[in-house]
């Protein structure tokens, strides 16, 4: 199981990534207690707290929260894909392994493929940005888990004799 998704996902070649910007900039922003000035240590989505993370930088707030929707829009959308490739993977196994005059070698590389696409899948859940760490590489990883799921499938179908 891959641990420490956020993080590798991030340092993946991400933009912000690539630009420096470490976890602590966007999750702990600075903040003021009269002439002190301090990280906050409630880590939370920078969502949360716009002008303080990404209004440091950027100064179109509203088109920063804009563009994280359409890329969480696009990276949940593309995990239902892998779902329903997934799930279409199990069944195809089911099938497979209900029928006596299946090829047995066939159904093992079968079920390998399954738990490749769904150890993708797993790895993009788990992450907590809904892929806005790295957009590029959270679509790359969950086409990945669609292609596996579907060999799964097709190779599940074609064992059965």
């Amino acid at each position: 199981k891959m641990q420490h998704p956020d993080y590798e996902l991030y340092t993946a070649g991400s933009t912000h990534f690539n630009a420096g910007v470490a976890c602590a900039d966007c999750h702990m922003p600075y903040t003021r207690d009269g002439s002190a000035k301090f990280s906050t240590h409630d880590i939370t989505s920078p969502l949360l707290k716009l002008p303080q993370t990404c209004g440091v930088c950027h100064t179109d707030v509203d088109y920063v929260a804009g563009r994280v929707k359409i890329i969480q829009d696009s990276v949940h959308e593309t995990m239902i894909s892998a779902e329903e490739a997934i799930l279409a993977a199990i069944d195809a196994i089911k099938i497979a392994s209900e029928n006596p005059g299946t090829d047995a070698e066939m159904l093992v590389q079968a079920r390998e493929l399954h738990r490749q696409a769904q150890m993708r899948w797993d790895f993009i859940n788990a992450e907590n940005s809904m892929g806005f760490h790295n957009p590029e590489e959270a679509l790359r990883i969950l086409a990945k888990s669609i292609d596996l799921a579907r060999q799964a499938e097709n190779l599940a179908l074609k064992a059965v004799k």
